[in-house]
């Protein structure tokens, strides 16, 4: 952003565009292929903008003025998602992941030297799924947001949460939960609690063999998700077991059950998946299970639990931390509501 024009600049896969903040028209004033995540700063000292290229991540200077692009060095880095201009200590600020924590990279303005700072372990990698920015601040501070970093198991019930509250079950979305990852063939899924809200999860990636899962929930008030991915899965229900409902998500398998005699629920575990043949063995005991159509999946907008870890570059929250050069020290980090569109701006 241009405070002395009042105009803001950004990027797309067409090049570097200049924005009326009081019309909303965009004008492009550069063609040039710019980085991953489209990295664009002011730089106040000689007004121009500051971008990496996509090809080779070499520092551009670009007169918004003529549109003319200059070359001024080499950053020696990739994936880079945004940049900012800090004019107090005329330093170039760079925010890069690929495929892991993000980085902060302090460089040169003329020279494009790069030196990373290090990492922000509290956020996760981005993606076109899950978007960051950096700014500078006039402390000298650098704003910073991503989405929150996430285990897989968090991911799982953050995903199983949000199923239940899709199903229409209230009361689940802070719910405390654990997560039973089979990896040894047969298993058991046990509640924690004796009663009160909580998520039983399950799940499996990859497991040709069959096993059989046997739910020794005995919660009434326990939300069953389990989710498994290409496991020819044998559910076993015992008379004793309770619950308040679930979900059992199937993607390249088959899902058969088991069910004891006398056991009784007004709250079968729904049955989706990515195939419904898959399930019609379970299926088969209206007692304990009801097939979900794709179609129903589809209208409750129910999320896929095919991936937690694709889950939680999609789903998880955003964090804005304030961090102060070069340790990176983190001053302040707060969650964010609802999503963002793209990187940070200094106003």
């Amino acid at each position: 952003y241009d405070s002395s024009t009042k105009r803001l600049y950004v990027a797309n896969y067409q090049g570097a565009l200049s924005l009326d903040l009081a019309s909303g028209e965009a004008t492009l004033i550069a063609a040039e292929q710019i980085g991953h995540g489209k990295p664009l700063a002011w730089d106040s000292r000689s007004n121009v903008l500051l971008s990496l290229r996509s090809s080779d991540y070499k520092l551009l200077a670009i007169d918004p003025s003529s549109g003319n692009v200059t070359e001024r060095g080499d950053t020696a880095t990739s994936w880079v998602w945004d940049a900012t201009f800090d004019a107090g200590s005329s330093t170039l600020y760079l925010l890069r992941a690929q495929g892991g924590t993000p980085e902060v990279f302090s460089a040169d303005p003329d020279t494009g030297a790069a030196t990373q700072l290090g990492v922000v372990a509290e956020l996760s990698a981005m993606s076109s799924e899950a978007l960051g920015g950096i700014a500078a601040l006039a402390s000298g501070d650098l704003a910073i947001t991503a989405r929150q970093n996430m285990t897989t198991d968090e991911a799982a019930l953050a995903a199983c949460r949000e199923a239940a509250d899709r199903l229409g079950f209230d009361g689940y979305a802070a719910a405390p939960g654990s997560v039973k990852t089979n990896d040894q063939g047969d298993s058991t899924l046990s509640s924690s609690k004796t009663s009160g809200v909580e998520i039983v999860a399950y799940r499996s990636y990859s497991r040709n063999a069959p096993s059989t899962l046997t739910l020794n929930v005995t919660n009434p008030d326990a939300f069953v998700c389990i989710a498994t991915y290409e496991e020819d899965l044998i559910i076993s229900v015992p008379a004793s077991a309770s619950w308040a409902g679930g979900l059992v998500y199937n993607y390249r398998a088959s899902v058969n059950a088991n069910v004891a005699s006398g056991f009784q629920t007004t709250h079968p575990l729904q049955l989706l998946g990515g195939s419904e043949a898959n399930l019609l063995g379970a299926a088969g005991y209206p007692q304990a299970f009801r097939l979900l159509s794709s179609q129903e999946g589809y209208d409750r907008r129910l999320p896929s639990l095919t991936d937690f870890d694709s889950y939680k570059r999609a789903h998880a929250p955003y964090r804005l931390l304030t961090v102060t050069p070069p340790a990176l020290t983190v001053k302040s980090s707060v969650a964010i509501q609802g999503e963002l569109a793209g990187a940070l701006s200094t106003f």
